[in-house]
């Protein structure tokens, strides 16, 4: 214990501080070379250029307006991010993430802290329920901050941009909203907001015995109305614009979307910021009405993907990518701060992310399914087998 002391306190000490994204420790780079596919920056990434490229050489603007005094990185001049403290690890394993739907992207301090609410209901179910056990970890070195979601029974409850949905022909006045949950990527409507339906989302959806499918049924849904589908998207970026927690974050998370939005475009995807694709899923894809338990879901989850079930290769799947705002989830000092979630249960935690940066987290992480690890925090189910892919199972 002392010698380890000794070293990282000397290691410290001999370390300049940083004025950009760095790696983590050789040992970790090495062990997330091992373990996770990953994608080392290029010799040029910390030129200073103020731009990206995309295809064909096209540049994108990443940072203010013209004029605007910022840095080189894209954000505001004295943005303050901090650079210098070990950021793998900051980051607490979880089982499962719900978003609550608010159209919103900033909200009270505590998004529990209105009783009427969703999450209000949500943690008074929760604090009720004894910790689950958690299943053994792997024989393998772990990584500060990498973890199995089946690990942890921890459940995360956040508040999100995505515009509320239900079911137009329910007549039943009942506030309600829907809820996207990971790693499962699924959205669940027609949740009423009340204790009974924070009870009903938990035991059927949120609870750490239950499977991917869920455990709803069509009689269920004739019964409450709440019904569930896999998410329509290629991958789904998650950034924390809670301004009323730390103003970093809900700046950075404007500059981040707008980059995003940019370099999908350019690569033939699109960003869906509000929510709108989920407003007309098939009624016939509704996940209480399909047979096959949690392997149809994976089916399904592998076609958002446009991976093949036998195979590593990718088609086209999803052209769409959802880009949303979230409440705080830790960490505002390493802003900008964002989850990753893709079809096939990955989920990242990223940090000191630039608009700069934004680019390679397009080309590289949501469209190649490859990690950047000196802006990884940490992470659930990243582990794969050599050659594959987050977007491979």
């Amino acid at each position: 214990m002392l010698n380890r002391l000794k070293s990282f306190v000397s290691s410290s000490a001999d370390r300049a501080p940083a004025t950009g994204p760095t790696l983590p420790a050789e040992k970790w780079v090495n062990e997330l070379k091992a373990q996770v596919p990953v994608s080392l920056p290029d010799e040029c990434d910390g030129c200073d250029t103020g731009f990206g490229e995309g295809v064909d050489g096209q540049a994108i603007r990443v940072g203010g307006q013209e004029g605007e005094e910022e840095e080189g990185d894209g954000f505001p001049a004295k943005f303050g991010v901090d650079y210098d403290s070990e950021m793998l690890g900051s980051t607490k394993p979880m089982h499962r993430l719900a978003l609550i739907s608010s159209s919103k992207s900033d909200w009270p301090r505590d998004i529990s802290s209105d009783q009427d609410s969703l999450a209000f209901y949500l943690e008074s179910v929760t604090r009720t329920r004894p910790p689950p056990s958690s299943s053994p970890s792997p024989a393998v070195t772990e990584i500060p901050g990498v973890y199995q979601t089946s690990e942890s029974g921890k459940l995360s409850v956040l508040a999100s941009s995505v515009e509320p949905f239900d079911d137009p022909t329910e007549e039943d006045d009942t506030n309600k909203t829907s809820v996207l949950v990971f790693p499962d990527f699924k959205v669940v409507s027609n949740v009423n907001v009340n204790k009974p339906g924070a009870q009903r989302l938990y035991d059927r959806i949120l609870s750490p015995t239950v499977g991917l499918a869920g455990a709803s049924t069509d009689q269920d849904t004739v019964k409450d109305g709440m019904e569930s589908w896999v998410l329509p998207y290629r991958a789904v970026v998650l950034l924390c614009s809670h301004k009323t927690r730390d103003k970093k974050c809900h700046i950075a998370a404007n500059l981040l979307e707008q980059v995003i939005s940019s370099t999908l475009s350019i690569h033939g995807y699109t960003a869906d910021t509000t929510g709108e694709s989920l407003h007309d899923l098939p009624r016939s894809e509704r996940l209480e009405s399909i047979e096959g338990g949690d392997q149809a879901v994976k089916d399904l989850l592998r076609k958002a993907a446009g991976a093949s079930s036998d195979t590593r290769s990718h088609g086209e799947g999803s052209k769409e990518v959802g880009v949303f705002k979230i409440s705080h989830l830790g960490g505002h000092r390493y802003a900008g701060v964002m989850i990753i979630c893709f079809p096939s249960g990955s989920i990242l935690y990223y940090g000191r992310v630039t608009p700069k940066a934004c680019v390679d987290v397009v080309e590289k992480t949501i469209l190649r399914g490859q990690v950047l690890p000196e802006h990884l925090r940490g992470g659930g189910n990243l582990r794969r087998d050599p050659g594959k892919t987050l977007l491979d199972w």
